[in-house]
């Protein structure tokens, strides 16, 4: 595997587990079990390597998202295979969703780098804008949506993390459903 990669995954687990600001770049190079020289050669700073780390965790999951259901089904349907997507992406990659929950939150990662994270997504952009253009979806900003979405998927995630004995299928219906009735026309 290469050492930019090994970096941006060092970043991610030691995020998770400490957070963003208590992983110096001095404990993620060693984590990923590179030099310091390696880690500075393939970002100029912490703040270049937390969003680069972003954005391929955002390229990952618009390649999973690209998976998604043809336009034989219903709007529904096919907003249903999205959202169950990303809920499973990040069930499988809880690191990643930790990350994304703490980076898109605040100051850590710029304005610039959340867009083109967002753009990114530009498939699952690009699906709700066609449900409000079609009056299938409540008309609004549209980034306030894909917020409302994603929202919807770390919410179930971060609750399933903290109750116990929980019925999986039925949190994530609720959760599908809700946002469904919230955005629908």
């Amino acid at each position: 595997m290469d050492r930019r990669l090994e970096v941006i995954k060092a970043t991610i687990l030691l995020a998770a587990e400490r957070g963003v600001h208590d992983s110096p770049m001095s404990l993620i190079y060693k984590r990923a079990n590179v030099s310091a020289g390696t880690i500075y050669h393939h970002f100029r700073s912490k703040d270049e390597l937390l969003g680069e780390t972003y954005i391929w965790i955002m390229e990952k999951l618009a390649a999973e998202l690209a998976t998604g259901l043809g336009s034989d089904y219903t709007y529904q349907e096919r907003f249903t295979k999205y959202w169950t997507i990303l809920f499973t992406y990040f069930e499988q990659n809880r690191n990643e969703y930790r990350y994304i929950e703490y980076t898109s939150r605040g100051p850590i990662i710029s304005k610039e780098i959340q867009e083109e994270g967002n753009n990114q997504l530009i498939e699952l952009l690009q699906f709700l804008q066609a449900g409000m253009f079609q009056n299938v979806l409540s008309p609004m900003p549209i980034h306030l949506m894909m917020a409302i979405v994603l929202n919807s998927v770390m919410t179930a995630l971060h609750y399933i993390e903290e109750q116990s004995n929980v019925n999986l299928d039925q949190i994530v219906n609720i959760a599908l459903t809700s946002c469904w009735k919230g955005i629908k026309a």
